[in-house]
């Protein structure tokens, strides 16, 4: 089964930075520095179904470092230094230990961490204004 994950990013503040680009995502990614987040993340199939919902945590800081924590319905801690990914399974008791490379590029810590050439790994359709917000949606 095939599954596909659909990503909404609200870019916060664009109405106040003057950009340089007409690409709001890319403007937004490329003035961010640090972020703090609590997030929910759905999985949903071809059909639209949703087949897993997941809660947690997000603090990220430029270049490269940030701890992703999920806390519902499991507990997994995903952290960077930059070169070095530790991602910690609390059920299994388990850490497994990867460098950073192409693969976090197709993750949405590749979008934030700006290392993902977007028109590469996503197809990007601007939504508008929703809100007085610009939204994005990213699909792979």
């Amino acid at each position: 089964m095939s599954y596909r994950l659909i990503l909404l990013f609200c870019l916060f503040f664009i109405r106040a930075l003057a950009w340089a680009s007409d690409d709001p995502l890319t403007n937004f990614l490329d003035k961010l520095d640090s972020l703090q987040s609590d997030f929910t993340q759905t999985l949903i199939n071809e059909k639209g179904q949703a087949l897993e919902k997941t809660s947690g945590v997000l603090y990220m800081k430029q270049p490269g470092k940030f701890y992703w924590a999920y806390q519902q319905p499991y507990s997994q801690k995903i952290i960077s230094d930059g070169s070095t990914l530790w991602i910690y399974d609390e059920d299994l008791e388990q850490v497994t230990i990867r460098t950073m490379g192409d693969s976090i590029d197709q993750t949405p810590a590749g979008i934030i961490l700006g290392d993902s050439d977007l028109n590469k790994h996503f197809v990007q359709v601007e939504m508008g204004k929703i809100e007085g917000f610009d939204w994005v949606e990213l699909t792979p």
